[in-house]
């Protein structure tokens, strides 16, 4: 099964200053709804997320917690932060 989720919002401040700040894993608690504790983070650029770099997370899902794993699938700076739910 395959999902699709996208989501927009429009931020007054300049792209490099957002995409700083979502592609940082610690601020991801942030801006995804229902995560509330980053685990682990692998393979980095400086603290930010890359191509191939996997976050792991838990999450309250339906009141249900959860443990999850990300990997960053496509990453363009300033352009596009593209996941996939790997476990």
């Amino acid at each position: 099964m395959q999902v699709k989720i996208q989501h927009g919002v429009l931020i007054n401040k300049p792209v490099a200053d957002v995409f700083a700040y979502v592609s940082n894993p610690e601020n991801m608690i942030h801006w995804q709804s229902g995560m509330h504790q980053v685990t682990e983070k692998r393979d980095l650029a400086n603290a930010r997320l890359r191509g191939g770099a996997q976050v792991r997370d838990k999450r309250n899902i339906l009141g249900k917690d959860i443990d999850s794993r990300y990997e960053v699938v496509e990453f363009e700076q300033n352009r596009i932060l593209h996941m996939r739910l790997v476990d």
